[in-house]
């Protein structure tokens, strides 16, 4: 039998318990006298006090995680082979409990065979230490498609960003992000060659890295978790200001034309290549027929 005489020596704490467990808020306010309410008070600050210390202690290692992440292509790499190799040998991991129950690393993000190790042909799947060996010969070195590191580190500098603003959004502080973003989409520009297929496909890397670093909780209210959610991105973001002092000639200047002083297309998905093609080819050459 449970006792609850404990709790009984501590009016406070008997009413939040009241209040927890639904047994009525009159009955609990009567057990609050002032120094009941006062004890309540300051056991609460200290409950408040203990999380807050925590997720911030958790948040500064994140933080360090991904800036570093962010110096270059292989240290962005490197974060996320920290993070695959957690995710197969951390026994606590979902794809760890997987392989050791003989269930194979079937998935298909990570490029891993069939049920089971050794391309499936093989009764006995492999261990989490061999199928991360296995998943990091196909995914890293010259394996890597072109261009996904850049885009993994694009995406690295992003979830920085968000951290940061999700981060001042929980502790109710104002953190500007406009610059920054319009600073980020100029790198995606500049680089849209490299990292244009690449950077939807870094989006599975992203959720995998957030995990390693729990910060999976941590996502900003503003902000998507993928650079590639452009609508929303000019919806909250950029387009947010101007909505808010209802400015509708700049509001609509800024959606006809998002991207400043560039030319740009905006075809139907089902365009095909020989039409984007042809498309290009007619403009340019009136361009060169006005300009000269």
């Amino acid at each position: 039998m449970i006792r609850l005489t404990p709790l009984r020596k501590r009016p406070a704490l008997s009413a939040l318990v009241l209040l927890l467990l639904g047994s009525g808020f009159c009955q609990a306010q009567e057990m609050l006298t002032d120094s009941a309410r006062k004890e309540a008070s300051e056991w609460l600050k200290e409950v408040k006090a203990g999380y807050l210390n925590t997720s911030s202690s958790r948040i500064q290692k994140a933080v360090a995680a991904l800036t570093a992440a962010t110096s270059t292509e292989n240290a962005a790499m490197k974060l996320y082979v920290d993070a695959m190799k957690d995710r197969f040998l951390n026994p606590t991991s979902m794809m760890s409990r997987m392989l050791n129950r003989g269930g194979g690393g079937g998935f298909r993000m990570m490029r891993m065979p069939g049920s089971g190790g050794r391309g499936g042909n093989s009764s006995k799947p492999d261990s989490p230490s061999t199928a991360f060996s296995n998943w990091r010969k196909q995914n890293t070195g010259n394996n890597v498609a072109p261009g996904f590191k850049k885009a993994l580190q694009i995406q690295c500098k992003w979830m920085l960003l968000c951290l940061r603003k999700a981060d001042a959004e929980k502790n109710e502080r104002d953190l500007n992000v406009s610059s920054s973003v319009l600073s980020m989409l100029d790198e995606v520009a500049a680089n849209a060659k490299d990292v244009g297929e690449q950077l939807p496909m870094v989006s599975g890397a992203s959720e995998v890295i957030r995990t390693y670093l729990n910060i999976g909780d941590y996502r900003s209210e503003t902000l998507p978790d993928n650079l590639m959610d452009l609508n929303t991105i000019f919806d909250r973001v950029l387009l947010a200001p101007y909505k808010e002092k209802k400015d509708v000639e700049n509001f609509r200047k800024l959606w006809n034309n998002p991207l400043g002083d560039v030319l740009y297309f905006n075809p139907p998905l089902v365009i095909s290549p020989e039409e984007m093609e042809e498309a290009v080819s007619i403009c340019a050459s009136c361009i060169r027929k006005v300009l000269g």
